[in-house]
């Protein structure tokens, strides 16, 4: 079997890029465009398969134009950094550990009591945080489970699905006026619909939606939420999410060289205390979250990993699930 490989650029391999003759011949504002576009979409931690990588290419092509584009193409591959994928996976894991007396209670439970049925009714919602009517009159007027949320992501266009998300997870009315808003909106949209096209793997999806919300302060839209986009406008369903309960739980069944795996911040809000996942976590951090979530679903001898996902989120509310209350009352110290 040929070994999947991740491609990507490096601030030295950009700026090799750079003093080459064939960059240098651009036009000023190719080179700008090209800058902008390589340091979004193929540095840091956006890592693409070879797929990916052919569309990013094609892409430069229609920024620059095909005859300048052809040269240039050839250097970018020549400094390209290749990452085998499986090593990437063994370097972020191998200082996991399980915790197994947490894990042994969590195999009892299992699903006890998990099914989530969403937070908000979609059209409600919609229209209270002002949305178009062309797009709240598309949403169900009635709140879904999670099998529901994903046949209607599947069926129905990314711009109706992100709201009808949103609801299903309970976002806020004032939350969710942020996100409507044009100047914040347009900028989603492009993401969005990379997302749905399969174009974005988990962890590049996750750096492009923590720089949209670092370049949008106040978006109404933080990890906790952008994940559920992740998980449910992507193709493959693998970017799992990852919100305080999931965080909890992960923190508690599993460590990474003695620390936690999400980043949260706990803060006390009407006499309660309240975990918020961290804008600290980087993709690598979310890239290991989700890894724990498939090794944790292998241990449970359950084929989906979605459905581990939804066993640790599990359900709250005044009469809370089996593993909710384990959570509860055992919740990890943040780091």
């Amino acid at each position: 079997m040929t070994k999947k490989q991740l491609y990507y650029l490096t601030d030295d391999g950009i700026a090799k890029l750079q003093a080459m003759p064939v960059f240098k011949k651009l036009s000023s504002g190719n080179q700008n465009y090209l800058e902008e576009y390589l340091q979004t979409t193929l540095s840091g931690m956006n890592r693409v398969d070879e797929k990916m990588l052919r569309c990013r290419l094609e892409k430069i092509a229609r920024l620059i134009g095909p005859s300048e584009a052809k040269p240039i193409i050839i250097q970018i591959r020549k400094v390209l950094t290749v990452q085998d994928l499986e090593e990437t996976k063994v370097r972020l894991f191998d200082a996991v550990s399980l915790n197994t007396h947490h894990f042994e209670n969590l195999s009892s439970i299992r699903g006890d009591g998990c099914v989530w049925i969403a937070g908000r009714v979609p059209f409600d919602w919609a229209t209270s945080v002002g949305f178009s009517s062309e797009i709240a009159q598309q949403l169900p007027q009635k709140k879904m489970n999670r099998f529901e949320m994903l046949d209607f992501c599947k069926r129905t266009p990314w711009d109706v699905s992100i709201p009808a998300i949103l609801a299903w997870g309970g976002m806020k009315i004032g939350h969710g006026r942020r996100v409507s808003v044009p100047a914040v909106w347009d900028q989603l949209k492009p993401i969005a619909n990379e997302l749905r096209a399969g174009n974005l793997c988990r962890r590049s999806a996750y750096d492009t939606l923590a720089r949209f919300r670092a370049q949008n302060s106040g978006c109404g839209l933080g990890p906790a939420y952008f994940t559920k986009l992740i998980y449910f406008l992507a193709p493959k369903h693998d970017g799992y999410i990852m919100d305080q309960w999931t965080s909890l739980s992960m923190n508690l069944l599993f460590s990474r060289s003695g620390k936690s795996i999400v980043n949260l911040i706990t803060n006390s809000y009407r006499g309660r205390r309240t975990d918020t996942v961290s804008d600290k976590n980087s993709p690598e951090d979310y890239e290991c979250f989700c890894l724990c979530v498939e090794k944790l679903a292998e241990s449970l001898e359950i084929e989906n990993a979605s459905q581990a996902e939804e066993w640790i989120f599990s359900k709250g509310g005044r009469h809370p699930a089996p593993w909710r209350k384990y959570v509860l009352a055992n919740r990890p110290s943040t780091r």
